[in-house]
């Protein structure tokens, strides 16, 4: 158990955990375990061997309270990777609409054009019939201008 004090002792300052309401953090904890492990218990009467086994009561208590924060550091750290992949993830996934948003307006954007296209052609191909109509109606003018002329120019001859 003197590797495992230690071994959470070296460990990262930034994952301090406070227990209970005293809010007692895990390092001092272990600290006040290594000071019991390490005094000698020499007790000198009766009063020194009821300070000696509440000191190894205190002992005990302290190094299952270390077990217990270590395996919530353990579980920490777990979460911990799971946040970090969750995040990966979700950037991913960002990123991915992001691209699928602009591939959509790009769309949309070319869908726009070839509606105009479509507009001009049909509005090139009204323009054509129309003046397709506008020259068989010319034409039908002046053939109608032509007979009507005629009797009038034979009739302008017999007055002659």
């Amino acid at each position: 158990m003197h590797s495992e004090t230690r071994e959470l002792l070296e460990g990262r300052w930034r994952n301090v955990i406070l227990a209970g309401k005293e809010r007692t953090s895990i390092q001092s904890i272990a600290r006040r375990a290594l000071r019991l492990e390490e005094a000698p218990v020499q007790p000198k009467s009766q009063r020194g061997d009821l300070q000696a086994k509440d000191l190894e009561t205190d002992r005990r208590g302290l190094l299952a309270k270390m077990k217990a924060f270590k395996k919530s550091r353990t579980r920490i750290q777990q979460l911990e990777e799971e946040v970090m992949e969750l995040t990966a993830k979700k950037a991913e996934l960002e990123e991915k609409i992001r691209e699928l948003e602009a591939e959509r307006n790009g769309l949309e954007k070319e869908i726009e054009e070839l509606e105009e296209k479509l507009t001009i052609n049909e509005l090139e191909a009204k323009l054509a019939d129309l003046q397709t109509q506008i020259r068989e109606l010319g034409e039908k003018k002046r053939q109608l201008e032509e007979k009507i002329r005629l009797p009038e120019a034979a009739a302008a001859t017999e007055q002659l």
